[in-house]
């Protein structure tokens, strides 16, 4: 489970300025894709685009899908490689690292699992209002009454 202070605005401004120049940020996101569990990840999204502007989103399935449980890590990228170049370029240089086996294999696999699908709007996460927990197994409707008596 991520802490909440760990996903909001104030904690990404903080990476931002502490990340070298070229440098990549690598969030990893347990998830389900449906749910709370999507409403957070369009939180965190949200939350990562105040510092970073672009972000890549990738889906790796976990190893224990099953008919009840349908299980994903969503990995965002974010950094500035991530703002002066395209996908493909990025697959390029990724391709010629795993060739000089400076990255594994299986960051080609990754990139196959790149999500095309935008991702909506979602709650603003910072130091006085983080429903991170909340978003877990809620609803949208459920999410704002229940966030707005927290903070009353």
């Amino acid at each position: 489970m991520i802490r909440f202070h760990l996903t909001t605005v104030e904690f990404f401004a903080e990476l931002r300025a502490h990340l070298a120049p070229n440098g990549i940020l690598a969030v990893n996101l347990a998830s389900s894709g449906e749910g709370g569990d999507l409403l957070r990840a369009n939180a965190v999204v949200q939350t990562m685009r105040r510092s970073f502007p672009n972000v890549e989103s990738f889906a790796v399935k976990g190893p224990w899908n099953s008919p009840q449980m349908r299980s994903e890590n969503l990995i965002f990228f974010a950094g500035a490689p991530f703002e002066r170049h395209t996908l493909s370029t990025i697959a390029t240089n990724v391709n010629r690292l795993v060739e000089q086996q400076r990255l594994p294999f299986e960051a080609i696999a990754l990139l196959g699992t790149h999500r095309v699908q935008p991702w909506k709007a979602g709650v603003m996460l910072t130091d006085n209002y983080a429903p991170y927990d909340l978003l877990i197994g809620s609803t949208v409707q459920d999410v704002q009454p229940e966030t707005d008596k927290l903070l009353k």
